[in-house]
């Protein structure tokens, strides 16, 4: 009987190895977990960017506003340890390089004492809303404002390390995970129990008809 169950028990033990693998493995990155990244952000010219290469990689909450919404969703998924290249267009990055948010104010618009800057981002209001532009131009009476993203109209290439990650969403956990295979694991190898079982006491049923019936011949 041993050795007619055994490729059951055999597999109940493979069952319970991969629970424990599963289980016990890094979780993987889910939406409104903390993660840190280390980071470096080419643009299409093959200029880097930004990195953190060299300092301290970069911690938040995803969900927080901190990344775009296409960077996020290249994250979720990923593993400790993990790397990850990708390109992102302009329309899943900061939007396509708009002429419309070019405007042109009168230098006294600047609070009294304030200098104008190439490069200088200033606060103003773009349709009623707030927004963040940059002083591009500027002269003795005008400054010219542009209220893109530094980035529009760019397409942006990230190559990302996985840290860690500190889960903040709801979770299953890894000892329910563990819990579930290892059940799954002991019902594989009862199943197999009860089937040899049952085909011993058919078989032991068989011999004992069939010795009854030469006895009766006889």
């Amino acid at each position: 009987m041993i050795k007619k169950i055994w490729p059951i028990i055999l597999l109940g033990i493979l069952v319970l190895i991969v629970a424990l693998v599963n289980g016990l493995a890094p979780g993987k990155v889910r939406k409104g977990d903390t993660v840190t990244i280390h980071y470096a952000l080419t643009l299409d010219d093959g200029t880097v960017y930004d990195s953190t290469i060299g300092r301290e990689p970069l911690t938040t909450t995803l969900g927080q506003g901190l990344f775009i919404d296409s960077f996020e969703d290249k994250l979720i998924g990923m593993r400790p340890g993990e790397t990850k290249t990708f390109t992102l267009s302009p329309e899943e990055a900061f939007g396509e390089y708009r002429t419309d948010l070019i405007g042109t104010v009168e230098r006294s618009w600047l609070p009294e004492g304030v200098e104008p800057k190439v490069g200088k981002q200033v606060e103003t209001e773009y349709g009623g809303t707030p927004v963040v532009a940059t002083i591009t131009n500027f002269d003795e009476t005008s400054i010219t404002l542009d209220a893109n993203h530094p980035l529009a109209g760019r397409t942006l290439t990230f190559d990302i390390k996985l840290m860690a990650i500190e889960e903040n969403g709801p979770s299953t956990g890894s000892n329910q995970i563990i819990l579930s295979w290892m059940i799954l694991a002991l019902g594989v190898t009862v199943a197999g129990f009860a089937y040899f079982n049952s085909r011993n006491r058919h078989r032991r049923t068989a011999i004992r008809v069939s010795a009854a019936a030469r006895r009766f011949h006889k």
